[in-house]
This record gives C-alpha cells, structure tokens and sequence, in this order.
C-alpha cells in the first residue's frame, strides 16, 4: 500500500499597511505652482513666508521636484519638504496662481498664510478627503472642486477677490466656513450633490459683497448660521442677494444654531430659502433680512421658534409658505409673525 505525500501550501498575506502617496511639484514662470498627487492618501501643508513658499510632506508622504521647475526658485529640497521662492532666495516671494490636483485617494490638505495674485484651486478627487484654508489673501478666485466621497472643507480668516466656488458632489459633505476675516468681494457659490450635507457659518463675521447661493442637492441637509457674540456684528453678512436650496428630504435651515451665542445672526440683503419636499424644518432669532421668501414645500414641515419674539427683522412683502402638506405643518405654540411677513400653508 503506498503513502500519498501530501505538501504544505502557504498563503501569503495580504499587506495591510498603508501606502506612502507621492506628490509632485512643479513651478512655471512667472510664479505659478501646480501641486500634483497620485491614488494615494497623500498628507500635505502649503504656507508661505519671506523664505519662500513651503510643500511639506505629512505621514508617510513624500515629495517629487519636476525637473521643469527653474533652478533659481529652490531654496530647499528633501523628499519631505520643498521651499520655492520665484525671485530667489533672500527676497521677498510672490505667488502667482496656485493648482492643487490630489486625485484620488483620502487626502488632507491644508494650505495657510498663502497670498497670490492669481486664483487658488484645489482639486481634490475621488475620496474622503480634508480641505483646510487659513489666513489666505486670494487676489483672483478660490476655488474647491471635488468628485466623489465624504469630504470636509473648512474656510477661515481668508479674503478672494473674484467670484469663487465649492462645487462638492455626491457624499456626505461638510463645508466650515468661519470668520474673523473671512470676505468674499464678488458671490460666493457653495454647491453639493446628493447626500447629507452641512454648511455651517461660524462667528467672527464672514461678509460676502456679492451673491451668496447655496445649493445642497438631495438627501437631509443642514444651513446653520451660529450667533455671533453679543454686542459684535452678525455671523454672516451678505450684501447682494441670497439663495438657500436644499433639495428633497429633511432639511433644516437654523439661524442661531442651538448652543451658540446669542448674538446677531445674519444680515442679508434680499433672501429666498426653498427647502423643496420633505419634513422641513426652520428657524431664526436675531435676524435682519430685507426681503426674506421661505418656501418650506411638501409635506408637513414646523417652524422651530417664534420670529416675532426672537428678533427677527424682514421687509414688507415677505413671505413663509407652509406648501403643500400630509397632515399639517406647525407653528410654535403662541405665534407671531414680524411685522412685513405673510404667512400662507399652516392650518
């Protein structure tokens, strides 16, 4: 009787540890840098000082210099930090346009203290991605796009001269955008696609000059202004038009989002807000807005507190509409409305 060898396979294991991304740099006369990263989840800083401007490299990142790249712009080179400087070292830099592309992968970016005269963008593809912007001086437009994923983009203590841009499309978004200095001189446009998604305003005082719209696509939003500190001006101040769009499902617009300060909220020019279908909610207290149109749409929506007694200021021709609804939408318990608003759809 014979003996069948038998022979002990071994399965090699998957390697579970994350990969390091690589992200290129590319300096172009007369003073723009185009920042350019992989599939990976690449990890970045961009600042600028009076040495130059500074790429660092996060985690297990590393850095790539285009061989395109002047000579006379590098004050520095390692594979976790580049410093360029157009002018050379020892003088004061300038920056031009700055393009940030990440591609895909869950990236993190942060970029501070950066003042061009052109446009700065950031692409930020595929992924669940970080977008961070502090103390930024833009002389043309900020920009922010990206694909797909989870992402969340925080604004603050910056200043674009142009008309700029968040276009976030499907996933579940969250846009940060916080004062202290923060001004857009033309319209700032926030765009977003299907998901849960979150625009939230935070004291000191942002001042769009322009338009301001937002629109947050299909799944249950939120528009949050929080209350700015007493006795200081108004979280968000618009001066042109504003249009809040949320889409279908259950939304929720607050003006003095709860926990905040109990400060001035918003002063706004003309304002519609179209909550479109779904179980709306909305409130507001410490409010100024020269024409305010709240279109709650279908099904049965509520207004959270009452205007009259929360000091809400709208202009004559105003109007909340309840829409259309399944049972019945509802006010507050003992409501008023301010002086120069009509209210229409509640029972």
């Amino acid at each position: 009787m014979g003996w069948r060898r038998s022979q002990l396979g071994v399965e090699l294991l998957e390697d579970r540890s994350v990969p390091a991304g690589v992200v290129n740099v590319i300096g172009a006369s007369p003073d723009n840098i185009t920042i350019v990263g992989d599939n990976l989840a690449n990890d970045i800083t961009i600042s600028m000082s009076g040495n130059g401007i500074s790429i660092q490299a996060n985690g297990t990142t590393t850095l790539t210099l285009s061989p395109n790249t002047p000579g006379s712009w590098v004050v520095s080179q390692t594979p976790t930090l580049i410093v360029l400087n157009p002018n050379g070292p020892n003088n004061p830099p300038t920056l031009g346009n700055l393009f940030v592309d990440m591609r895909d992968g869950d990236d993190v970016v942060g970029a501070f203290s950066l003042s061009s005269s052109g446009n700065q963008v950031f692409s930020l593809g595929n992924g669940n991605d970080k977008l961070n912007v502090g103390a930024c001086n833009v002389g043309g437009a900020l920009i922010v796009r990206d694909i797909t994923g989870n992402d969340t983009v925080t604004i603050d203590n910056t200043r674009a001269n142009l008309n700029s841009f968040i276009n976030l499309t499907s996933g579940n978004d969250k846009v940060y955008i916080a004062g202290s200095g923060t001004a857009f001189n033309q319209d700032l446009m926030i765009s977003m696609a299907a998901g849960d998604d979150l625009v939230r305003f935070i004291p000191g005082q942002s001042v769009i000059n322009g338009n301001l719209g937002i629109y947050t696509g299909a799944g249950n939003d939120r528009v949050l202004v929080d209350g700015a500190s007493p006795g200081t001006p108004a979280t968000l101040k618009v001066n042109g038009n504003t249009l809040i769009q949320t889409g279908s499902n259950n939304d929720r617009v607050i003006f003095g989002t709860p926990g905040s300060m109990t400060g001035a909220t918003v002063d706004l020019a003309a304002t519609v807000i179209d909550m479109g279908s779904g179980k709306d909610e909305i409130g507001m207290r410490d409010a100024i807005m020269s024409l305010l149109i709240a279109l709650l749409g279908d099904d049965d929506d509520q207004v959270l507190n009452n205007w009259g007694a929360a000091n809400v200021t709208v202009g004559f021709g105003s109007l909340l509409d309840g829409g259309n609804q399944m049972v019945a939408d509802t006010l507050p318990s003992g409501w008023s409305a301010p002086a120069g608003l009509s209210v229409v759809g509640f029972p």
